[in-house]
C-alpha cells in the first residue's frame, strides 16, 4: 500500500521522547489510535502551491538531471492521431475538456490523450522505487535538488493514475477510494511494443539505443486539453536547461513528429578567473586592479559561508587572488582542477541552440560558477536537518548566468560586424517560434531569476540568474525566508550570490578591456577618417543649403520691386501688433537653440563610429547590472546587492570609456560639448544612452 512519512510531515518527537520525561498517556490506560490521512486531499492540496503551468515538467526534467541523463523527449499523443488510427472520437467522449486561454481557443489545437516523458538517466535503483511510494520523503543526498518527496505528486496534476516504467519494472498509482496504492509488476506487453517502436524510430537512429532502457512516465490525460504552444512551452524547457548539470537535449514530439529540438553546448570549456594586474597603462593607473587582500571580503556578514574551497592549494581566498591577479596554483594543476570543477571561480560559455520544424535560432550566455565553503553550527545544522531532512553540505558552488549576445544593444551605430552572438533562420513562421524562445533565454533588466535546480517565481532585480542550493518553499517556487534558521541560511548564500556576481562583472569587464585595448589605434584612425568623412558631407550639404537660398532670394527680390509702399507698411505694422510679444519671449533660449546648424558640432561633437563588439559587450553587461527591485520579495535583491558591494567595498564598478575601461568614479559623462576638447576616460554618448541607468 502507498504510504507516507507522517514523522517527515510533522518533524515531531517520537513517543516518551520528551525532555520533560516519559510520556505519561503512555501507560495501558490510554488507547493509542494512528491518524488517518485522506490522501486524495493532501495532494490536491500539494497541487494547489504549484503555480507554475508546467510544474509537471519541471519536476520530470529535475528527476533527469539527477539521475544523470543526458537526454529527454515529452512525446504528446492526441485526438487527431488516434482519429488517424481509427480509433474514433467516442473513445474519449465522455472525458471532461480542460477549459485553456482564449489563444488556446482561437487556434484550434489538437487535444492531449496522453504523454510519454523519457529520460536517458541512470535506472531507478531499489531505494529510488521505494522513495517515489512515499509522500514527504525526498531525496537525502543534499547535491540533489529534490528535498521534501512531494514533487513527483506533479503527474496527478494532469493524470489520475501515472505509470513510471524503468529498466524491466512498471509502477502504476491506483486509488481505492481516498486512498493511494501502488502496483508493481513487469511491464505490460502493449506498452513495451510501444517503446521499442519509438527506440527504433529514434532521430539517433535503432543502433544508438539499441540495448539501453529508457526511464519513461506515461501519463494518461484526466481531462483532455490542447497541445500546449510550441513558443511557451519552448520558452519554459529553455529556461529549464539553464543551469542544468548533465541534461543538454530535449526534444518535444506530437503524434510522433519531431516538432521542436533544444540542445545546449559549451562553447568555451571553463576557464579560471583572473583579473591580471597592469604594470603601466590606464586600467593600473585609474585603479583597475588592486594588489594584496586588504580590499577584499569574501566572506558572508556572519561567516556561515566564504568564496573558495578547502580543496585549493592556496590559503588565500579565492576571491583575493582573482583580483590581485595571481593564481591560487599552478597551470598544470588548474587544468586538472578544471576538469574536476572544484579549481576557481570558473567562467565558461554556452550556446543554446532552437530548432523547430527545419529552422534554427541560437544564443550565447555566459556562466560564472564559484565553489562556497560552509561553516555552521552544530545547533543551526541540526535544526536545519530537521526541516530539510538532509545535511548542510560542507562544499557547494554558486552558479550565475549574464547574457554574452548584444543584439539588444540600440543605435544607428550598430556595431562593428557582428550580431552578438543570436543566429537566426530565415523561414518566416518556424524562424519565429525558434527566435521567440532564444529571445526569452537571456533576462531583460530587473528580470532575473533565482534558480533552486529550476526558475523560481522569484527575481534578482538584475538581467542575470542565480543558482544555488538556497532552501526553498514546499512547492519550490520561491526561498524561505520565513524559518528564522532557513532564513539566516539563505539570507547569507544570497551575499554570496552577490559576490559571484560582482566578480563575475569584474572579469567579463577586464576581458572587454583587453580586447578593446588591442583595437584602440584601430578606433581611433577610424574615428579620424569617419569625421572627416562627416565634415565633408556635411559641408557640401550647407553649401548646397546656401546655393538655393541665394537662389530663392533673386527670386523674391525681384517680386518686391512690384509691390507697393502702402503693403510694405502694412506688413510692419501686422509684424509689430503681433510678432514683438513673441520675440521677446524667445530671446532667452537653451545653447542647442543658440547654436546654428553649422555650429552644431560644438554642442555635440561629431561621432559617427559605429559601436564596436567591445562596446556592445560592454553595454550588455553595464545593462545587466541595472537594479530594480525583486519581486515579490524584495529583501532578495537587498542581501544580493549587499554582497555585491560587500566583496570589494570601496572600489568603484568597471566603465568603458573612449580611452578603455577604467572605475567608474573616474569615468566622465560627456556635457556641451566639452567632450571634443578632453579625450581621456570619456563614456561615448551613445554608450551613455544605452546604459544610462549604470
Amino acid at each position: 500500500r502507498f504510504t507516507y512519512n507522517s514523522r517527515a510531515m510533522t518533524a515531531g518527537p517520537t513517543s516518551g521522547s520528551s525532555a520533560a520525561g516519559p510520556d505519561p498517556t503512555s501507560s495501558p490506560a490510554y488507547t493509542l489510535s494512528r491518524v488517518e490521512t485522506n490522501q486524495r486531499a493532501l495532494i490536491d492540496k500539494i497541487l494547489a502551491r504549484y503555480a507554475t503551468q508546467n510544474a509537471v515538467y519541471r519536476e520530470l526534467l529535475q528527476n533527469s538531471n539527477d539521475a544523470g541523463a543526458r537526454q529527454a523527449e515529452i512525446r504528446f499523443t492526441t485526438t487527431a492521431a488516434n482519429a488517424t488510427a481509427g480509433t474514433g472520437g467516442n473513445a474519449y467522449a465522455g472525458m471532461s475538456v480542460r477549459q485553456g486561454s482564449s489563444a488556446d481557443k482561437a487556434c484550434k489545437r489538437p487535444l492531449v490523450t496522453k504523454v510519454l516523458y523519457r529520460n536517458d538517466g541512470m535506472p531507478f535503483r531499489d531505494e529510488d522505487w521505494a522513495r517515489l511510494s512515499k509522500i514527504a520523503e525526498g531525496n537525502p543526498d543534499p547535491s540533489k535538488v529534490g528535498a521534501f518527496g512531494v514533487g513527483a505528486y506533479t503527474m496527478f496534476s494532469v493524470c489520475e493514475q501515472p505509470m513510471v516504467v524503468s529498466s524491466d519494472k512498471a509502477l502504476m498509482f491506483v486509488w481505492k477510494g481516498d486512498a493511494l496504492w501502488t502496483r508493481v509488476g513487469p511491464v505490460p506487453s502493449d506498452l513495451e511494443k510501444t517503446l521499442d517502436d519509438i527506440d527504433a524510430q529514434s532521430v539517433e537512429g535503432g543502433a544508438a539505443r539499441k540495448g539501453t532502457k529508457w526511464t519513461t512516465f506515461v501519463l494518461d490525460s484526466r481531462d483532455l486539453y490542447a497541445v500546449p504552444s510550441m513558443t511557451s512551452l519552448g520558452q519554459f524547457l529553455a529556461s529549464s536547461l539553464t543551469f542544468t548539470k548533465s541534461l543538454h537535449t530535449i526534444r518535444v514530439y506530437v503524434d510522433d513528429k519531431l516538432e521542436m529540438t533544444l540542445a545546449k553546448q559549451t562553447t568555451r570549456a571553463p576557464k579560471e578567473i583572473e583579473v591580471a594586474s597592469k604594470s603601466s597603462g590606464v586600467l593600473s593607473s585609474m585603479g583597475w586592479s588592486r594588489s594584496g587582500e586588504g580590499g577584499t571580503v569574501t566572506s558572508s556578514s556572519n561567516g556561515i559561508f566564504t568564496l573558495g574551497s578547502p580543496s585549493t592549494s592556496s590559503t588565500r581566498s579565492i576571491a583575493a587572488s582573482a583580483l590581485s591577479g595571481r593564481s591560487t596554483s599552478s597551470s598544470a594543476s588548474r587544468s586538472s582542477n578544471s576538469c574536476s570543477g572544484n579549481a576557481g571561480i570558473m567562467e565558461s560559455l554556452t550556446r543554446l541552440t532552437v530548432t523547430v520544424g527545419g529552422e534554427c535560432s541560437s544564443v550565447d550566455a555566459r556562466y560564472i560558477s564559484a565553489p562556497v565553503t560552509t561553516k555552521i553550527s552544530k545547533d543551526m545544522s541540526k535544526r536545519m536537518e530537521r526541516v530539510t531532512k538532509k545535511k548542510v553540505p560542507a562544499e557547494l558552488r554558486v552558479e550565475v548566468f549574464l547574457a554574452a549576445g548584444a543584439s539588444e544593444v540600440d543605435g544607428t551605430s550598430g556595431g562593428s560586424g557582428t550580431d552578438g552572438g543570436s543566429r537566426k533562420a530565415h523561414n518566416k513562421s518556424e524562424s519565429d517560434v525558434a527566435s521567440a524562445i532564444t529571445s526569452s533565454f537571456a533576462p531583460s533588466t530587473g528580470t532575473g531569476k533565482i534558480f533552486i535546480g529550476f526558475q523560481t517565481s522569484q527575481t534578482t532585480g538584475l538581467a542575470a540568474h542565480v543558482s544555488a542550493p538556497f532552501v526553498p518553499t514546499v512547492e519550490r517556487e520561491a526561498i524561505d525566508l520565513v524559518d528564522p534558521t532557513l532564513r539566516a541560511y539563505n539570507s547569507e548564500l544570497l551575499q554570496i550570490s552577490g559576490m559571484v556576481l560582482r566578480l563575475g562583472l569584474e572579469r567579463a569587464m577586464q576581458g572587454v578591456s583587453e580586447r578593446f585595448e588591442a583595437m584602440h589605434e584601430v578606433y581611433l584612425a577610424e574615428d579620424e577618417a569617419l569625421i572627416k568623412e562627416a565634415r565633408a558631407k556635411k559641408h557640401n550639404a550647407i553649401e548646397e543649403q546656401k546655393a538655393e537660398k541665394e537662389e530663392d532670394e533673386e527670386l523674391t527680390q525681384t517680386a518686391s520691386e512690384d509691390t507697393t509702399v502702402s503693403k510694405s507698411l502694412m506688413s510692419f505694422a501686422k509684424y509689430m501688433a503681433k510678432g514683438v510679444k513673441t520675440t521677446i519671449v524667445s530671446a532667452v533660449k537653451t545653447i542647442d537653440e543658440i547654436v546654428s546648424n553649422d555650429e552644431e558640432e560644438l554642442i555635440r561633437p561629431l561621432d559617427p563610429r559605429p559601436l564596436s563588439f567591445e562596446e556592445r559587450e560592454a553595454i550588455l553587461l553595464m545593462r545587466s547590472f541595472c537594479a530594480k527591485p525583486s519581486t515579490p520579495d524584495a529583501d532578495i535583491g537587498i542581501a544580493i546587492a549587499d554582497g555585491f558591494t560587500r566583496v570589494m567595498p570601496d572600489v568603484s564598478p568597471p566603465v568603458l570609456t573612449r580611452t578603455g575601461v577604467v572605475r567608474g568614479n573616474y569615468a566622465r559623462l560627456p556635457k556641451d560639448g566639452l567632450e571634443a576638447y578632453i579625450h581621456q576616460n570619456v563614456v561615448r554618448r551613445v554608450v551613455l544612452e544605452n546604459a544610462r541607468e549604470y
